[in-house]
């Protein structure tokens, strides 16, 4: 597209409506549509990791640098909630009593979940 002095302001805005932003708008409509998505996302992790703080007396940390990622700490294994899922890390030591336990809790768990 060439701009000229001879060209009128409203030329000049006529030449972008018609060669950029048939080309720009569905693309910028596109990423706004993304971008409410993962902001959606985002506020039902940060429920999430707050629903599961509340349960087991943690505190819920938003990391600065990527906010998609909240993370449940508390005195257990730390508790990532990112893109609608949980993730376990970090898991403690354990006495046999509790390994016994969390093994009947993961067979009870894997009863429910269909599989991939």
């Amino acid at each position: 597209m060439a701009v000229s002095p001879s060209k009128t302001p409203v030329r000049i805005a006529a030449e972008i409506q018609r060669r950029l932003l048939p080309l720009f708008l569905p693309m910028y409509r596109k990423a706004r549509q993304a971008q409410r998505q993962s902001l959606d996302q985002s506020a039902q992790d940060n429920a999430l990791a707050a629903e599961l703080a509340a349960q087991l007396g943690g505190r819920v940390h938003i990391q600065a640098d990527h906010q998609h990622d909240a993370i449940m700490y508390w005195h257990g294994p730390t508790l990532r909630v990112q893109h609608g899922s949980v993730r376990v890390e970090h898991f403690p030591s354990m006495s046999s009593e509790q390994a016994r336990e969390l093994a009947q809790l993961l067979v009870r768990w894997q009863q429910r979940t269909p599989a991939a």
